[in-house]
């Protein structure tokens, strides 16, 4: 999984149950990263406007998990590209082949094929 900037990332069920997580986040570029542990996350000190944003960029990410795991169960694979190239063009050059394919849940090579078929067209 990745997020662009300004997102949120989370292993949500370790942060939800408070178990250690199966999921983790690699950097593929500089970036400055806020860590935030479980038993600091206290929304009693948050004003409003803190609290209704951290809630907008849960509500994102799990509407982003959401679309992603209807599309791994519904759209064929060009689809799925299609849908990558329409909602993150500006990650197409910045991210691998190999991290692209396995987010569309396909081999590198199955991407590639469809990359040629598509340029052909």
């Amino acid at each position: 999984m990745f997020a662009p900037e300004g997102w949120i990332i989370s292993d949500l069920e370790s942060h939800e149950f408070d178990q250690p997580a199966e999921l983790f986040i690699e950097c593929l570029e500089d970036c400055e990263l806020t860590v935030i542990k479980r038993t600091n996350l206290n929304f009693a000190i948050l004003n409003d406007e803190e609290k209704i944003k951290y809630l907008q960029l849960m509500h994102r990410r799990i509407s982003v998990m959401q679309r992603r795991i209807i599309m791994q169960m519904s759209y064929s694979a060009k689809q799925r590209y299609e849908f990558f190239l329409n909602h993150y063009p500006n990650l197409l050059n910045r991210l691998s082949s190999k991290i692209i394919a396995s987010f569309l849940g396909m081999t590198p090579e199955t991407l590639s094929s469809l990359r040629s078929s598509m340029a052909k067209k």
